[in-house]
């Protein structure tokens, strides 16, 4: 069998892991990429004592518990940033159709146009329309 320094494929990592592992008491330094990490990690709590592994499970909720509720506040906020965006665009679009309704409406006026002519064509109020200059 290899020495740990002997070890280059996978497979002998593998074959290594499998005969040292009940007396690895660190993960050797070429093991540290990817799934043989994962199996250290593994072995590590499966090594626990009942107390560590109840204590190591509940620190491992709290984590969990804490990453949801920002993922959750993320979305919410998102989602609030959203009507509120929504929102200031029909205020900008009503502005925008007043501003159009006005700029038509002084533009008939001073063609002539009635104020009952241009409420039917802009339907803004009779006292509204002999406010405007």
């Amino acid at each position: 069998m290899k020495e740990e320094e002997e070890l280059e494929t996978d497979l002998d990592k593998w074959l290594y892991n499998l005969k040292n592992m009940s007396k690895l008491t660190k993960m050797p330094a070429s093991f540290k990429d990817g799934i043989f990490q994962e199996v250290f990690e593994l072995a590590e709590l499966n090594k626990m004592s009942d107390i560590d592994r109840a204590i190591y499970d509940s620190n491992v909720k709290s984590v969990s518990d804490y990453e949801n509720t920002i993922r959750f506040a993320v979305k919410k906020a998102a989602i609030k940033a959203k009507k509120e965006g929504i929102a200031q665009e029909k205020a900008k679009g009503k502005i925008r159709e007043m501003k159009n309704k006005i700029r038509t409406a002084k533009n008939l006026k001073h063609r002539g146009f009635s104020a009952i002519q241009i409420f039917e064509i802009t339907d803004l109020s009779v006292s509204e329309i002999k406010k405007l200059s």
